[in-house]
């Protein structure tokens, strides 16, 4: 977000999730409860088969303004929050921005992940060279908000290997990070 520095992100961030804590106390409570961690042998529910073909988009833009745009021609959809693996919103409530704290900006979804400590607490402890594991959060139906508008949708909160810290600090070769994005 240009133009904002930290200690303006910081103070928005702890009124948005006032604003929404309030405001939104039973869907932040049903999301929570309808939330799986994936990644954990006995949470893995058995698949679904629905009979339904899935849409994919990959769109040059921002992650907001793709929920806004496709949410409202689709009856259930879902996107990738590129999410820090140890910390809920990745550093959001301290002023830093990127896909993640934007995503917590313009949602609720913040008050959801910071109610899994036990996953975050267990990523802590496999860091596996900055690899780390594969592990997620699907939450569904994280209410976003901009000018006026609502918008629904599923979050899948997943960590990527970070490629530049684990080649440049840790000398994981190209090859071991393809093997461990790709196995």
């Amino acid at each position: 977000m240009a133009g904002k520095n930290k200690d303006t992100l910081k103070q928005q961030a702890a009124s948005n999730n006032t604003h929404m804590e309030q405001t939104y106390p039973t869907e932040i409570k049903n999301s929570v409860d309808n939330s799986v961690v994936y990644g954990e042998i006995d949470r893995i529910p058995p698949l679904v088969q629905t009979g339904k073909t899935p849409m994919f988009a990959v769109a040059q833009q921002d992650t907001v303004d793709a929920i806004f745009q496709y949410a409202k021609n689709t009856k259930k959809m879902a996107v990738l929050n590129f999410a820090d693996y140890k910390e809920p919103g990745g550093k959001y409530t301290e002023g830093f921005w990127g896909q993640e704290q934007a995503l917590c900006h313009s949602s609720f979804l913040y008050s959801v992940l910071k109610e899994f400590p036990d996953y975050y607490k267990w990523n802590k402890q496999f860091l596996d060279n900055g690899m780390f594991r594969d592990r997620a959060i699907y939450t569904p139906d994280v209410h976003f908000f901009r000018k006026g508008e609502e918008a629904v949708c599923d979050i899948i909160t997943c960590a990527a290997p970070n490629k530049e810290f684990v080649i440049r600090y840790k000398k994981v070769t190209e090859q071991e990070n393809y093997n461990k994005l790709f196995s």
